[in-house]
């Protein structure tokens, strides 16, 4: 029988810990977190392009395999859990944890940095979040060219810029695994409480970007809705690569759980 799991604990996957909560429970633990933590945390949405690249990046899993928090994003890894655990895992997206953190901003006026995406899509986020969380201070919004991290001075810059705002949370969209491993060696140096990789949030919550109707979120196809919005720059991805290391997945689940 399959069981509706409601504490927030872990669910192991390939030596991976991935939180299984709802998301109440996850804004008030990350109240708490806000609140009295002293060190730098990262959090990852972790989906089932994040376990693929885990088999191809071992720096991205060590990293995966430390983060303070991973929550299950997507349709993909909540399948795989529920297939190991026998338990039914709710999706926390990065959308929904995004807006979490934008409320403690403004609850606690907190300071707040973004990096990544165009500046366009920055201007239009920091005006959408100043008339949205007036109580949140925007430190620094930073639009940096494509892999800057490749250049040591620029890098540097960068992390200065950062580290002289002094953000109680860092918002990173640079897309996976590129965020989670410049935030892994990054942040301490920098001192933001909270550090995520966000990927699209910036896009959705400006609005440069629509995100799939709620329908579509819910039955678990916003894969498809950003598919035939992006087949580009998302097919080889969801289709070649993705699809396969799934079905993999599933029939390694399927024959473990039948030894």
């Amino acid at each position: 029988m399959i069981k509706e799991n409601t504490n927030f604990n872990t669910l192991n996957l390939s030596n991976i810990a991935i939180i299984s909560s709802t998301i109440e429970d996850v804004n008030y633990r990350l109240t708490n977190l806000i609140q009295r933590t002293g060190k730098q945390n990262l959090i990852i949405t972790f989906n089932l392009d994040f376990y693929r690249n885990t088999e191809i990046y071992p720096e991205f899993k060590t990293i995966c395999e430390s983060a303070d928090f991973i929550f299950p994003d997507g349709v993909g890894i909540t399948k795989l859990l529920k297939l190991k655990h026998r338990i039914n895992v709710k999706r926390i997206t990065g959308n929904d944890l995004f807006t979490i953190l934008l409320e403690k901003a403004d609850e606690f006026h907190l300071n707040l940095a973004l990096v990544g995406s165009t500046a366009e899509t920055l201007e239009k986020l920091c005006d959408k979040i100043h008339l949205n969380y007036p109580g949140t201070n925007i430190c620094a919004a930073l639009s940096p060219p494509i892999n800057f991290e490749k250049h040591p001075d620029y890098n540097i810059k960068i992390i200065e810029k950062l580290n002289e705002s002094k953000p109680d949370i860092l918002f990173l969209a640079l897309g996976s695994p590129r965020q989670e491993l410049w935030l892994a060696e990054n942040m301490e140096k920098i001192g933001a409480k909270i550090n995520m990789g966000v990927g699209a949030a910036f896009e959705y919550f400006s609005g440069t970007k629509r995100r799939a109707p709620l329908i579509m979120q819910k039955i678990g196809l916003e894969w498809l809705w950003r598919l035939l919005n992006e087949p580009g720059r998302l097919f080889k991805r969801y289709l070649i690569q993705d699809m396969p290391f799934f079905i993999k997945q599933v029939m390694i689940l399927y024959l473990n759980n039948n030894k």
